[in-house]
């Protein structure tokens, strides 16, 4: 289940728009500290609320929980859906017909991800490459404090 229809199903009884940035802020937490303490900040607007959400494991919907392996930061999709979405023509077609359909799609798009990789200057993305650049600006604002023992504490 997909955080926007937890949020949907959450948000018949719990209205509010401090409680949707905050919903917000516990589903694209990225460690499990930072969700506590965002959903302590949760609890102060109501516990009822807060159990009402939990009723429901943070581990289908919290970025906090999920593994690290994962690849894809969408929280508020089910990728299958996404995918049932993106090939609903192909399957009215008998089953041979909507496999051939289905891989027509997968090569066109294949063809087209190529011709885009194509014109990267790096072997590296330029969305990954941005994303790079925006944290290695953001590091230059850490501390480095050396603890002694060949370590560091950022």
């Amino acid at each position: 289940m997909c955080a926007r229809h937890i949020y949907a199903n959450w948000h018949k009884k719990w209205k509010g728009v401090n409680r949707k940035i905050q919903f917000w802020n516990c589903v694209r937490s990225t460690y499990v500290e930072d969700f506590d303490d965002q959903l302590k900040m949760f609890e102060d607007m109501g516990k009822k609320s807060t159990t009402d959400l939990l009723a429901i494991l943070p581990q289908h919907w919290s970025r906090a929980y999920f593994l690290d392996m994962s690849k894809c930061d969408a929280v508020d999709n089910n990728m299958a859906k996404a995918f049932n979405r993106w090939i609903i023509e192909a399957r009215s077609y008998p089953i041979i017909n909507m496999l051939e359909e289905i891989k027509k799609m997968v090569m066109q798009r294949m063809h087209v991800k190529r011709v885009w990789k194509d014109k990267w200057t790096t072997n590296i993305s330029p969305s990954a490459t941005q994303k790079f650049e925006n944290n290695m600006n953001k590091s230059n604002e850490c501390n480095m404090v050396w603890n002694g023992d060949g370590g560091f504490e950022v």
